[in-house]
């Protein structure tokens, strides 16, 4: 047991010194195209400004909630609540600072070297892969260490869950806001390029791809696999008899070897030279999995003697890697779907947002059948829920590497608008925007993973509140049990709509404000005058802290009042409810939004110069159209309605402790 708790703290600690010495690297880097620095400035102090409104606005809800749960279940419970939502913030704060101090440097680099360029993005990412983790794994060893009681990390969970839901649904409206008000006067109306300079929205646009995929997605995957680990020590409660008091800190161990395979495919992509970024990133993977695997297999032989749980581990591993190459189908520019999508621009918007909604609908099945048969495999090959646990934390175990790849996306679509801003040269803007490409390919890829270690650990959670409430059977023929699981299906609809209307609340005014700036002031197209930049930035902060709460505290709410008033047996099946539709909703969502993103780059990279006759003009129309009408889906109702699935059930786990 102590040999596990050593390991822990070595791997966390480590990875904190690895990221000071990244810091380092990137602080040490110069800019000396005063533009480039001048830009990346703007960009830096607007979403630093907005990250701290939004950490303050999520501290104070926490605090209010602390309070609440400290009459409801205890002081241990509000403690580990507090904590939870503070390092998820950190977490968020963190990825967001690395992210706005690496972009313009990117820039830079790309000058010299494509492949410095390119690496540096990385590494920026990489802090907040390796953060994420490390404050994970810090703050749950911490307190267990206090408490010595998994049951008083449930807070911890709910947290930071709380915490990840708001951030990530703030973050997406702000970006879809602004992006969609830059895309549809800037680009369809006024046919400004990417990121043109005379676009009064375009700061905002880029201040949000840092606030939405980075401070967003860090929060998300930071609550992930906390409430993974704290999942995975309620089952391993159950199983000291068996494996002894190592089946309690086993969770723990699995993400500490998680967090250096990841640091190992982290080098393997600064090292290779010469191959493609999807290649290189694929490589990266299977470098990262193989060392996962032989760690498991060394864990589960001579530490718990017990070898059908590293089949089930490796099969957590597998399902992911293989789930990510199925959502890279969907979504890859030279793929054949994303042709498709691109190709229907030629018959009109409809027809383009019709053919990506079939791939999105289609898209769930496979990912499906996978998790499916990685948990009823994991259990029938381990005989016990503990098979399912080990598979879930096996999931999580790229969660640092795949997190990296994620945030190299924003990091890489900033430098390249900034490149275009201040009017670098052709070629660097071109190797910026492939790269661009590929990022966005990643962060679908991330998106999916996220989804995918969700769905088995919202199995995991809803086997686990069955276990701990003791409720043996489930009466379905009650018409009262068939109405709570209608209402667990309807809640991600529910929370979906919520939050689209909130984007598109804060994309009418986005909308309404860069054309009143053109209109009152056409200087702005010659050239001749400097638009209002942070009056748009001011109104996608406005509505994305106003906007954030609602969806959250309305889920939360109902989860409680369901297991309050009508009992554990109603919550149960409620739960389960919410996460089966919370899945496939999730996954839909995300690829219909990216496979009209990544067609309009494909039509936009197939025709280059040519945009400007008639018929190019039209079709080109219909990309950015549906574009826009993806963007809210992939970066605002998807990723939160993947939050929802854990948020949700940790939610019912405290519930049950407080009934109880």
């Amino acid at each position: 047991m102590a040999e596990i708790e050593y390991v822990t703290l070595l791997s966390w600690l480590f990875s904190l010194l690895a990221i000071v010495l990244l810091v380092k690297y990137i602080s040490s880097k110069k800019v000396l195209d005063k533009k480039v620095k001048e830009v990346g400035g703007f960009i830096k102090t607007a979403g630093l400004a907005y990250i701290k409104r939004q950490s303050l606005y999520v501290l104070i809800v926490s605090l209010i909630f602390s309070v609440a749960l400290y009459f409801l279940s205890g002081i241990q419970t509000s403690v580990t609540f507090i904590a939870g939502s503070f390092l998820s913030t950190l977490a968020a704060m963190l990825s967001l600072r690395v992210a706005v101090e690496t972009n313009f440097k990117v820039t830079e680099e790309s000058k010299k070297s494509v492949k410095g360029a390119f690496n540096l993005a990385l590494l920026g990412g990489s802090i907040t892969g390796l953060s994420v983790l490390s404050l994970s794994l810090m703050g749950l060893q911490l307190f267990y260490a206090i408490f010595k009681d998994p049951n008083s990390l449930v807070g911890f969970g709910f947290g930071a869950s709380l915490a990840a839901i708001t951030s990530q649904i703030g973050g997406g409206i702000f970006t879809k806001g602004a992006d969609i008000g830059a895309d549809l006067v800037g680009k369809t109306e006024l046919r400004l390029p990417e990121d043109d300079p005379r676009n009064p929205a375009v700061i905002a646009d880029l201040v949000g791809d840092n606030v939405g995929d980075c401070a967003g997605r860090g929060a998300d995957l930071f609550q992930s696999i906390s409430s993974d680990i704290i999942t995975g020590m309620l089952v391993g409660l159950a199983f000291t008899v068996k494996y002894g008091k190592d089946a309690l800190l086993i969770p723990f161990l699995l993400q500490a070897i998680g967090l250096i395979g990841s640091v190992f495919g982290i080098i393997t992509i600064v090292a290779l030279k010469r191959s493609s970024p999807m290649t290189t990133f694929n490589l990266a993977i299977a470098v990262a999995s193989f060392f996962d695997s032989l760690a498991m297999l060394v864990i589960f032989n001579s530490v718990i003697n017990d070898i059908t749980l590293f089949y089930s581990g490796v099969s957590g591993i597998l399902i992911t890697a293989l789930v990510g190459y199925v959502l890279q189908y969907y979504t890859r520019t030279e793929g054949k779907p994303i042709e498709d999508v691109s190709s229907s621009a030629e018959r009109g918007a409809a027809i383009t947002i019709l053919s990506a909604f079939s791939y999105g609908l289609e898209s769930p099945i496979m990912p499906v059948i996978m998790v499916a048969i990685a948990v009823v495999f994991s259990f029938y090959v381990s005989g016990s829920i503990y098979g399912i646990m080990i598979a879930n934390i096996g999931t999580d175990m790229l969660s640092a590497l795949l997190l990296s790849m994620d945030s190299f996306g924003p990091i890489i679509d900033n430098a390249s608008g900034i490149a275009e801003m201040s009017s670098t040269g052709y070629e660097v803007r071109k190797t910026l925007e492939k790269f661009d490409t590929v990022g966005n390919t990643m962060k679908a890829y991330t998106k999916a993973f996220a989804i995918t270690s969700a769905t088995v650990s919202g199995v995991l959670l809803f086997i686990t509140y069955y276990e701990l409430a003791e409720i043996a059977k489930v009466r379905v023929l009650t018409p009262l049990m068939f109405v709570s699981s209608l209402l667990g299906v309807s809640l991600p609809f529910l929370f979906a709509s919520i939050t689209l209307k909130s984007a598109k609340k804060t994309a009418y005014v986005m909308v309404d404000e860069v054309r009143k700036q053109i209109i009152n002031n056409p200087k702005i197209l010659t050239g001749e005058s400097t638009p209002d930049y942070a009056k748009c930035v001011d109104i996608s902060t406005k509505y994305a802290l106003n906007e954030m709460l609602l969806p959250t505290l309305l889920s939360i709410l109902l989860t409680f009042l369901i297991g309050i008033i009508f009992g554990k047996e109603y919550l149960g099946t409620f739960v389960l409810g919410a996460i089966t539709s919370a899945a496939i909703l999730a996954t839909s969502l995300v690829i219909i939004g990216t496979a009209l993103d990544n067609a309009k780059k494909r039509f936009e990279i197939t025709y280059g110069k040519n945009l400007e006759d008639d018929a190019s003009k039209e079709h080109h129309k219909a990309v950015v159209t549906g574009d826009t009408f993806g963007d809210a889906l992939k970066d605002v109702a998807g990723p939160g309605v993947e939050i929802l699935m854990k948020l949700v059930g940790i939610a019912a786990l405290l519930v049950l402790s407080i009934v109880a």
